[in-house]
């Protein structure tokens, strides 16, 4: 069972990775490449620490399981969907990709990168949605994770050996892109699992192969979003940075969470959903005035009060169908 210190250090992980993805696309929301590149490893946080929280799990209905995923994740995503393609056909319908469009409503528009569509470019000011379908994947390799957590040691050498061989010999890395969703969960699942002796060597490994990484990794890589340096680092980021932060932070004495980390801890999905199509795409306020500083204040304000107005349409659909 998840300690109390632990699940307070993961909370406040958790609003540091939806900050750094926040700062991410603010630096792409003024093409400042480099900038996004670093702080581009949210998405990474959040998959490992889903999987370290579903590690602690035992499941026994994985239906009833399964419809709170659903409704945790998939339909405030709808609801989502239903109010900003209007105002796309409306305003922007020239950015509208509708060739693209039902994957999104379907929630395979992750999948759009192994069939083309421009990268993550299918409806501009939708990029980011492709982490809906990664952790949805993720999700559905639970089962089998249960099976093997008493051979946790084995399975997680086993996914990285396989994650080794895939970078090594894949001809495209978007296809890495991809199956890191599943293994980047996998590592948070299985590592939660492990004896302490192993998890002592595991940290120690996550944390060799970072430094041997860092020490061959060149600035010019931050540019390269798909070259294997830039890949690779990020990953190895995501896994280190839960597994580091849930450490360093439980040897706090006093590790207490604020009222408004506990705001920003609680409505990070949602936040993550509206902030984008505010900052990038056609309907950015980045350049709404002539000071950048006053323009992100702007978007920053925007994002809450937008927020505020979702959260409460989410939960007024849930209550009208019940679910």
């Amino acid at each position: 069972m998840i300690s109390e210190k632990e699940s307070r250090s993961l909370t406040w992980i958790r609003v540091m990775a939806m900050l750094s993805i926040v700062i991410c696309h603010l630096f792409q929301a003024y093409n400042k490449t480099i900038g996004g590149n670093v702080f581009n490893i949210g998405v990474q946080v959040f998959l490992v620490m889903s999987g370290y929280l579903y590690g602690y799990k035992t499941i026994t209905d994985w239906k009833e399981w399964s419809l709170k995923r659903i409704k945790k994740v998939y339909y405030p995503y709808f609801v989502f969907l239903v109010l900003v393609i209007p105002l796309y056909v409306l305003f922007h319908i020239e950015a509208i990709n509708w060739k693209a469009l039902p994957f999104y409503f379907v929630n395979l528009q992750g999948f759009r990168l192994l069939v083309g569509g421009g990268g993550f470019g299918r409806i501009e000011g939708l990029r980011h949605v492709w982490f809906i379908t990664a952790i949805m994947c993720a999700y559905l390799i639970t089962p089998i994770l249960q099976k093997v957590r008493t051979k946790s040691h084995l399975a997680l050498l086993f996914f990285l050996v396989i994650v080794t061989l895939l970078y090594m010999v894949s001809p495209s890395l978007k296809y890495v892109f991809v199956f890191s969703w599943v293994y980047l969960y996998a590592i948070g699942y299985l590592y939660v699992n492990l004896c302490k002796e192993w998890k002592s060597f595991y940290f120690c490994l996550f944390i060799l192969v970072m430094i041997i990484v860092f020490t061959n990794f060149q600035l010019e890589d931050l540019r390269n979003y798909y070259g294997l340096e830039y890949r690779l680092l990020h990953d190895i980021c995501g896994v280190v940075f839960v597994i580091v932060g849930v450490r360093g932070l439980s040897y706090l004495k006093k590790l207490n969470v604020p009222p408004v980390i506990s705001f920003f801890d609680k409505y990070s999905f949602y936040i993550f959903l509206v902030h984008f199509i505010i900052f990038c795409g056609p309907f950015s306020m980045a350049h709404i005035t002539s000071h950048i500083g006053l323009n992100i204040l702007l978007m920053l304000l925007t994002t809450c009060i937008v927020t505020f107005g979702y959260v409460r349409l989410v939960r007024l659909v849930n209550t009208i169908l019940n679910i």
